[in-house]
């Protein structure tokens, strides 16, 4: 059932590539593609009908009823926009990869349950364990379809970037509220730069370091200035022996000091 389940996905989401190889629909066709995945189908049904275990079927049916649901929504949610009221929510694609996913290994687990004369009690239980496992393989596919590597994978990466699916990475991103900016120090900003450590300092012509240590100079651009307005700038002295004055003004703009 969960290869049947595949092979109309490939052909949905047009993913050419499944496990390292071409997609059936890609070296075959979609219609035997279709054709294959329903044949696995009705295997899957005749299999569990032959069991001597009432409610089986009616378990499987259910569960195909929900996969057939989370696609669905999963083939929706790409026409739905990525911001504003309408847009996808992470509960929304918990619930569909729940329906797409975990209910085939919810069905799954319920049925080994079911078939071996456990109590209906601990099937539901196996059930909701198998759609938290689906909720959970959905989000790690997810992530390697962005970020994966398809030598390991065997699926190629960015596909569902590109189709426009919402998957559970992006929407993560976009439903995080934007981090608070910092509130800016009233320290200045000043760059590393080599102690010129000399009497007479020729900012323009840059001087050879005598100390090594890194001095502390501030990089405001005053030479563009007029020169009534231009400040005065003292000399460069190491960090450790002169810290910078807390009116001090910088800007990144400076060129780099050479030594």
């Amino acid at each position: 059932m969960h290869t049947f389940s595949l092979l109309h996905d490939d052909i949905m989401d047009g993913d050419a590539m499944r496990r390292g190889r071409p997609a059936l629909w890609k070296a075959y066709g979609t219609g035997p593609a279709v054709l294959a995945g329903d044949a696995l189908f009705a295997l899957a049904v005749q299999t569990l009908t032959t069991a001597s275990a009432p409610g089986a079927a009616h378990r499987l049916s259910a569960a195909l009823g929900d996969l057939v649901r989370g696609q669905a929504d999963d083939l929706l949610f790409a026409h739905r926009p990525w911001t504003g009221p309408e847009a996808v929510s992470v509960a929304e694609y918990e619930a569909m990869a729940e329906h797409k996913t975990g209910s085939l290994l919810g069905c799954a687990l319920a049925l080994g349950a079911h078939l071996a004369g456990a109590p209906e009690e601990t099937a539901a239980v196996l059930d909701r364990t198998g759609r938290h496992l689906g909720v959970a393989f959905q989000i790690v596919d997810d992530l390697l379809g962005i970020w994966g590597d398809p030598a390991v994978t065997g699926k190629p990466v960015h596909g569902d970037l590109r189709q426009g699916k919402k998957t559970f990475p992006v929407l993560a991103a976009l439903a995080t509220p934007p981090a608070p900016r910092s509130r800016v120090s009233s320290r200045p900003a000043t760059t590393p730069r080599w102690c010129g450590r000399r009497p007479l300092w020729n900012r323009r012509a840059g001087a050879r370091p005598r100390c090594g240590r890194p001095a502390v100079i501030s990089p405001w651009r005053t030479d563009s200035w007029p020169p009534s307005s231009r400040p005065r700038v003292p000399p460069p002295t190491c960090a450790p022996c002169s810290p910078p004055s807390a009116g001090a003004r910088s800007d990144a703009g400076s060129p780099p000091v050479r030594p």
